[in-house]
């Protein structure tokens, strides 16, 4: 399953937030803030919610 030339294309970003903090509370190099200081969100596929739920 993991040879999927489309894996790529899967997921797009469905909303962009940006943090309330702007990220100044997290520690170096934990999070990649883009200049436009949004992040995307990305929906859950099945697999991202039966790795959630169990």
């Amino acid at each position: 399953m993991t040879d999927n030339p489309l894996k790529q294309y899967f997921r797009q970003p469905t909303i962009h937030i940006s943090l309330p903090s702007n990220g100044k509370y997290y520690s170096e190099g934990s999070i990649e803030i883009p200049e436009s200081g949004e992040l995307p969100v990305y929906p859950m596929t099945a697999i991202d919610e039966i790795t959630y739920k169990t």
